[in-house]
């Protein structure tokens, strides 16, 4: 599983679901990397969505980020969130942080 953790910039809400709907998620399945879960923290002082993808193994995660289309998928993130985290966790079923 890869975790990504982050809170959406207040200022860029109707561009970040645009660029989450139309290249993020679209990229990721060309790359065998598929989103399983989305949630939204909607109290607390948390990052406020976490996103959880999953691949049949490790493979498709190092060809995507030796191609690049893993950085760059990133560093368009990053113009919309803050507190970005990321984590390659085993995979287990259910909520892991």
């Amino acid at each position: 599983k890869i975790l990504l953790t982050y809170g959406v910039s207040s200022d860029v809400g109707t561009e970040y679901y645009q660029y989450i709907i139309s290249v993020f998620f679209p990229t990721l399945a060309e790359l065998e990397l598929y989103v399983t879960q989305a949630w939204h923290v909607a109290y607390g002082d948390y990052p406020n969505r976490q996103i959880v993808i999953v691949c049949e193994s490790l493979l498709p995660l190092k060809r995507a980020q030796a191609s690049g289309k893993w950085g760059q998928l990133e560093t368009q993130l990053l113009d919309y969130v803050e507190h970005y985290s990321m984590k390659v966790v085993p995979f287990r079923q259910g909520v892991q942080f």
